[in-house]
């Protein structure tokens, strides 16, 4: 079926009527009996957003070819004490995934640039990996 194992990227929604999805990763299961399951979860986003990253070019342009934009997710921080950090969490599909890849990302009104830093976790799945965060500067 359609239940998560271990390692297995989920969504979350609080049950008080949040509007929007969290992103976490199973990292324990426990059976309850009755077919039901406890799960651990780690918390890696309170928030998510989809987005098209566009690549950016060995000579620091943008490739204006629509077929080379990536769609990912963009995983905001869960922690409280992320404010003011140059880095974000992007989690991709691992065909659509080149770790030596800077992106841009056009999001409310800003342009920015994502240069890697460091795989943070890697399944048949997905890919997530940490990005400087830069202003990109106006052409």
């Amino acid at each position: 079926g359609d239940e998560p194992g271990l390692g297995s990227l989920v969504g979350l929604r609080y049950l008080d009527g949040g509007v929007s999805w969290s992103v976490g990763i199973v990292r324990r299961i426990n059976g309850a009996g009755n077919g039901h399951h406890h799960l651990g979860i780690e918390l890696l986003s309170r928030g998510v957003i989809r987005v098209a990253l566009g690549v950016v070019l060995p000579d620091g342009t943008l490739d204006e070819d629509g077929e080379s934009a990536v769609d990912a997710l963009l995983l905001p921080s869960a922690s409280d004490r992320s404010a003011g950090r140059l880095t974000t969490h992007v989690a991709f599909r691992p065909d659509a995934f080149d770790p030596r890849v800077s992106y841009a990302l056009k999001l409310f009104g800003m342009e920015y640039l994502l240069l890697p830093k460091v795989i943070l976790e890697q399944t048949d799945e997905y890919v997530i990996a940490e990005y400087r965060l830069l202003l990109r500067a106006g052409e």
